[in-house]
């Protein structure tokens, strides 16, 4: 999968009262940014103590995804909350 953000044309077009120049165009690329379109993991359990889980790529990825982090909130025992 391509990564990169591509703008088709960059072009400057500078106006007075007589007349309109524009610049040659150009290709260039956008910076990376956060992934949009980020789906939650799907969680299978396999056993009283373990888990799969699974998920997609984003949507858009808006560059390169260097690494995925799961992580897992710990729920108090009942009648701690």
């Amino acid at each position: 999968m391509n990564t990169d953000i591509f703008v088709p044309v960059l072009q400057v077009e500078v106006c007075t009262v007589y007349d309109c120049l524009k610049s040659e165009a150009t290709v260039g690329t956008t910076a990376e940014a956060l992934p949009e379109g980020v789906a939650p993991p799907v969680l299978s359990v396999l056993s009283t103590a373990s888990i799969r889980a699974a998920w997609r790529e984003p949507d858009l990825p808006n560059g390169i995804v260097l690494r995925y982090d799961l992580m897992r909130r710990a729920r108090l025992p009942c009648g701690q909350a």
